[in-house]
């Protein structure tokens, strides 16, 4: 009821639910409606939200479940098993320790050894939790238009491009350009528009339920899959005269072949790990060492992590008078000791199966010590 001046007639009709201790008179009477207070003005209802949050607060620690161990993403299934892998036999490639090193220890915690190149990353291995963040930089402005790319948001990390700054003045010191880098370092909301993309490009040629199995089995999952660390890029060519990718195996060109020739050289290997048409043109860099003895013994990534977790040590006479000692040793707990030679470049690595791997670059006048090459089978 609004507050106003009302004639005694309005007052009977209107007034009769106001509560007023002023007598009935006959005439006009100004009437004052009792205000209501709205339910946010209420102290009543104040004092019993502040009751209830007081009790919540007090039974969340009782009813919270307690852990005495922290949470942690598992590592992986059991590592693979390497017996009755065969591993040719290659002049350069030994399994033995060469004789006449020093070696030091060196004590590295899992979080330092997440930093690697060898984490293998697939459907049963995804990428750990504790794995860090790609240090992601625009690799068009670090490469200062020397690596050419198609889209400039792509980002890597900073090892990876100077490794492919290399690469690419190797391809053009040898008459070979038009490749770029088509894809690098994603974030899963990156993917996740990039699995739309497809997926509505696949709806408007195919029936829906054609294009979302099309979808799945092109695109990876967003928030999985190798582009979630920096060491991973999709080299390509366009093809001529359209900015779309060119789909011939890179076996099948000139330009792919010569790419394919310069790539384990600068550290480089093919990824082949989801069985997708795209997996010919992903490329990981791994490494001059590991790249130079995976592309001597001829196998993939998870077959090379399989051979060093039964053969232990990996000694591979590489290009220019260097030798490269490769090490694998089980990491169990938290902090994983290794030996490596005394004054040697190294890096290590977690290869996401429960093993930890050593590389040690030795520099030239250490090959006289290399042993005689030995097949697998004879160790």
């Amino acid at each position: 009821m609004a507050e106003g001046v009302y004639t005694e007639r309005e007052w009977r009709l209107r007034g009769r639910c106001v509560q007023s201790s002023i007598p009935i008179c006959w005439g006009a009477q100004y009437v004052q409606p009792v205000r209501r207070r709205n339910l946010h003005q209420n102290r009543r209802v104040h004092c019993a939200m502040l009751v209830c949050a007081a009790v919540f607060a007090l039974l969340l620690p009782l009813c919270w479940p307690h852990r005495a161990v922290p949470v942690s993403y598992p590592m992986a299934v059991a590592p693979v098993a390497a017996e009755g892998i065969h591993v040719r036999s290659v002049q350069g490639v030994s399994f033995a320790m060469p004789t006449g090193i020093t070696f030091v220890q060196h004590t590295y915690t899992k979080e330092e050894l997440y930093r690697g190149k060898l984490l293998l990353i697939d459907d049963q291995h995804p990428l750990p939790m504790q794995a860090p963040h790609p240090g992601t930089l625009n690799i068009a402005t670090y490469g200062k238009g020397m690596v050419p790319v198609s889209d400039l948001n792509l980002k890597t990390g900073r090892e990876t491009i100077r490794a492919l700054t290399a690469l690419f003045a190797d391809l053009r010191g040898n008459g070979i350009g038009g490749f770029s880098v088509w894809q690098g370092t994603q974030t899963p909301a990156e993917q996740l528009e990039d699995w739309l993309t497809f997926a509505r490009q696949s709806a408007g040629q195919f029936s829906l339920d054609t294009a979302i199995a099309k979808t799945q089995e092109e695109m990876e999952p967003p928030g999985s899959g190798e582009l979630l660390q920096e060491y991973t890029v999709e080299l390509r060519m366009s093809t001529e005269g359209k900015a779309v990718p060119d789909e011939r195996p890179l076996e099948e060109t000139v330009q792919g072949r010569q790419l394919l020739r310069f790539a384990w050289r600068n550290g480089f290997v093919r990824t082949q790990t989801t069985g997708s048409k795209r997996d010919q043109f992903r490329f990981r860099y791994v490494g001059i060492a590991h790249a130079t003895a995976m592309t001597y013994l001829d196998v993939d990534l998870p077959t090379y992590l399989a051979i060093l977790h039964e053969k232990r040590t990996l000694t591979v006479q590489g290009e220019g008078g260097q030798l490269y000692l490769i090490q694998c040793v089980l990491a169990a707990g938290n902090h994983v000791v290794l030996s490596v030679p005394k004054g040697a470049e190294y890096e290590v690595s977690l290869d996401n199966t429960g093993y930890a791997v050593v590389a040690s670059v030795l520099k030239e006048g250490w090959q006289k010590r290399l042993l005689p090459a030995v097949s697998a089978n004879s160790q």
